[in-house]
């Protein structure tokens, strides 16, 4: 058994064998190797709260010897901590009030999100344990991009005539490590403003600014002139005529 976890309580500050480092030693060891559900070892039902081990393994593991451990487990005993049962085959210790000791009703989340805002170890702040009333944590805290956008980001974003999904673009903006790139995007970006794509029925061709960053349009070459109405495409074709 070397998976797992247990809890201690801050109760154990006020436990009568706190200064006892032996006897505080075997506590936590017995915490550490009983059963957490009822099993069997060799046909034998050992209980939750208990599990079967010998004195002399108890001392190897804590570095005490065997007369260390035995006066630990009798101050243990003596104030109905502990259980020891003996037999000429094995020892089977069984932790009294296992249940108050190790509380299930604390949880370990099963997955904790990976894109939580880093909070400073004395942050009192506690990750959410209910997966279920914490759907639209992790949600919220993608969208949420104040104070991680760069003055390279907010002048494009300010220039841009299009206003949509301003998260969504830092994150391509941050993605494609663009703000060594800014003079070259806000100079083709002016030019594509003045274009007859962009100008023409109130913009409304404009692409999204997400688009136009994740396609890397401003690498595109633009012609910026008037766009030709009907009147100049036949005058052309008079003068191609020679009629003027």
């Amino acid at each position: 058994m070397d998976n797992g976890f247990i809890t201690l309580h801050r109760r154990l500050l006020n436990w009568e064998w706190i200064s006892d480092p032996n006897t505080l030693s075997v506590w936590i060891f017995c915490l550490l190797k009983a059963n957490w559900q009822e099993s069997k070892w060799k046909n034998i039902l050992i209980p939750r709260g208990s599990f079967i081990c010998g004195r002399r393994v108890i001392a190897q593991t804590l570095g005490l010897t065997e007369d260390e451990v035995r006066t630990a487990c009798h101050h243990l005993k003596t104030t109905n901590n502990l259980t020891v049962k003996t037999t000429n085959k094995y020892s089977m210790y069984h932790v009294e009030k296992y249940d108050e000791w190790q509380n299930n009703s604390f949880q370990i989340p099963s997955k904790i999100p990976n894109n939580l805002p880093v909070k400073s170890p004395t942050d009192p702040q506690q990750i959410p344990t209910d997966n279920n009333n914490n759907k639209g944590t992790s949600k919220q805290i993608n969208k949420n991009t104040s104070g991680f956008s760069s003055p390279e980001y907010d002048q494009f974003w300010l220039e841009y005539p299009k206003k949509r999904d301003k998260a969504g673009c830092l994150r391509i903006w941050t993605r494609k490590k663009l703000d060594s790139k800014l003079d070259q995007i806000l100079s083709s970006l002016r030019k594509q403003k003045e274009s007859s794509q962009w100008t023409r029925d109130a913009g409304q061709y404009i692409p999204n600014p997400a688009t136009w960053l994740n396609q890397e349009r401003w690498e595109d070459s633009i012609s910026v002139g008037k766009e030709k109405t009907w009147e100049d495409m036949f005058d052309e074709k008079l003068k191609v005529k020679g009629v003027l």
